[in-house]
């Protein structure tokens, strides 16, 4: 995937994978490995190269926002330019950035749902999200009900990547 960092002009090319305590990612080509614990605020403390550091991540419409330390950033993901490219699906899971309750579930298992689209709005610390879409997926499982509270990490709705060389229906 490719971002742009919000009121500047740097583009970054990012891959994560993020399985249990391990976070491997790659910026422009550079691996890196991050030992991450979630915390009960849904912040993460993460270890890399001997140093200690809380951060946060949450997808917030169109941008995604890293907390890191005292310092935070937005992250727009750059479209593709060429005629008739689709956004591929980052992340098959959508997962709670933190502690609260589900408010709202706006998609229905087995529906389709493009860039950008809300799918998820959640309630805490008095405070709505909405979590939207990445790229073009169907729903593959909601985990979670309108009304429940959920824990950080708590797995709130499955998605499947589209198959970019097939016309999509609803039908």
């Amino acid at each position: 995937m490719k971002l742009r960092e919000s009121g500047t002009r740097r583009q970054f090319e990012v891959e994560v994978d993020r399985g249990g305590s391990v976070i491997e990612a790659r910026l422009d080509g550079t691996p890196s490995e991050l030992v991450n614990q979630t915390l009960g605020d849904g912040a993460m403390l993460i270890e890399c190269g001997g140093s200690r550091v809380r951060a946060f991540a949450a997808v917030l419409r169109d941008s995604i926002v890293v907390s890191i330390g005292p310092q935070s950033f937005r992250f727009t993901p750059l479209l593709e330019s060429r005629a008739g490219a689709r956004r591929s699906l980052t992340t098959p899971i959508l997962t709670a950035p933190m502690p609260g309750k589900v408010l709202r579930v706006m998609v229905v298992e087995g529906g389709l749902v493009e860039i950008g689209q809300p799918l998820i709005t959640m309630e805490a610390m008095k405070m709505e999200t909405t979590l939207s879409a990445e790229g073009p997926a169907r729903v593959k499982r909601i985990a979670v009900s309108e009304g429940q509270m959920v824990d950080a990490g708590a797995v709130l709705i499955e998605l499947s990547p589209l198959d970019s060389s097939k016309p999509q229906s609803d039908h």
